[in-house]
């Protein structure tokens, strides 16, 4: 793990159950620096999706941001990101239906782009993305809790069970 990769790690053990952004966008960009040092691992040439999972709507936008800043900023030193496009697709319950079903549309082959998928909970039970061969889980989603003492409900980000992770899977 190199120092970059640890002190991000290191700041999610101080901020329990806040997404780091910088630390998906590390990951996403691990995946296409080991991929580019592996080319044409996949047999048709298409590169396989990269599903993302996020606690909310402001996680998935963040993360979108996020993304396209990292793919800007590797195409300024070069290497992997000089041939490559990311397809960055929300989904949420508040993105209409339409722009919701271009999560099954498959890239072209050797068209150099993948297909991101930033994602709620909405994936992780009612749809399945047959060309998806990531997931990128930080292990967290938005809940509803009650404090007695307050008698007020309210939207928290909690960690997930051990059954949301592995269907997420």
């Amino acid at each position: 793990v190199n120092n970059r990769t640890w002190k991000l790690l290191s700041n999610i053990l101080q901020r329990p159950f806040q997404l780091d952004v910088a630390l998906v966008c590390e990951v996403v960009e691990h995946i296409e620096t080991l991929e580019a040092a592996t080319p044409e691992s996949d047999t048709d040439g298409r590169l396989g999706s990269i599903l993302i999972f996020v606690p909310g709507w402001q996680d998935i936008t963040s993360v979108i941001k996020g993304l396209e800043m990292t793919l800007k900023d590797r195409r300024k030193q070069r290497g992997w990101a000089r041939n490559r496009a990311w397809n960055i697709l929300p989904l949420h319950s508040m993105v209409p239906q339409k722009e919701q079903m271009k999560i099954f549309d498959l890239e072209d082959p050797h068209s150099g782009r993948r297909k991101i998928i930033v994602s709620t909970v909405l994936a992780e039970t009612s749809v399945t993305v047959e060309d998806v061969v990531y997931v990128v889980d930080p292990g967290l989603t938005k809940s509803t809790t009650y404090s007695a003492h307050t008698n007020i409900a309210s939207l928290e980000t909690l960690q997930i069970s051990r059954s949301n992770a592995q269907q997420r899977r």
